[in-house]
């Protein structure tokens, strides 16, 4: 909260403001969808609360994952515009395309939850032993038993559009970590203004490294126990 205080009184915002600004409203937003979470963990998860109803239930669910795979998105605008103005200071970066890029992005993710609810039969319910939403079939018996082609193909293209919005961006935060540091390393520098780049340097490592050690393991935990898990 204080973040996104902070970033909003900026009145003239660079680029880097900016995402900054989105992602300090992406992580405000994730912090109040833990709430209903919170209120299970202190009262007991046998009383769902708002979680009893399934339109809720998928309303959670929709909020929830698209904060977490945007802010993956949001880091990687902001990794990429650092190692282009590193790697190239004379070029201009169209911000207007940068943020509006996010748009596309967001419709991606809604197809996604489309395909996986709409055309393979799941439905978003409260699953006790989690804690919280997730998508699937809370009766076994109504999850499909026989194989079919149909429903094949659209797993994969699910299992492909969740490597698409998890797996490329971090990948690509991660190259142009790499970038980044192996260009400032490149820069002859001299005194004060070498040990600056040193420290800029171990500054974008840890918060890479960091970003996604935390991230990665939950991303691929959560789409693991969301795809057919129940």
């Amino acid at each position: 909260m204080t973040s996104l205080l902070y970033f909003s009184k900026i009145p003239k915002k660079s680029l880097a403001e900016k995402i900054y600004t989105m992602i300090s409203t992406v992580d405000f937003v994730t912090s109040l969808s833990h709430l209903p979470v919170m209120l299970l963990l202190l009262f007991g998860r046998d009383k769902p609360f708002l979680f009893q109803s399934r339109a809720f239930c998928g309303v959670w669910i929709v909020i929830f994952e698209y904060c977490q795979r945007v802010s993956v998105y949001l880091v990687m605008i902001l990794s990429v515009s650092r190692t282009i103005a590193l790697s190239f200071p004379f070029y201009m970066i169209k911000e207007n395309l940068a943020i509006l890029s996010v748009i596309p992005y967001s419709l991606f993710l809604v197809l996604d939850t489309v395909i996986g609810t709409g055309v393979y039969g799941q439905v978003f319910f409260y699953f006790i032993d989690f804690g919280y939403p997730v998508k699937g079939w809370p009766n076994p018996g109504k999850r499909p038993q026989k194989y079919d082609p149909r429903r094949a193909m659209v797993m994969k293209v699910v299992d492909t559009m969740v490597v698409i919005e998890i797996l490329v961006p971090s990948c690509i935060i991660f190259i142009s970590f790499v970038a980044s540091v192996v260009q400032m390393r490149k820069m002859i520098k001299i005194g004060d203004n070498r040990k600056n780049a040193n420290r800029a340097s171990v500054t974008i490592a840890i918060f890479t490294t960091i970003f996604l050690v935390l991230n990665l393991p939950f991303f691929f935990y959560n789409d693991s126990s969301s795809i057919g898990y129940v």
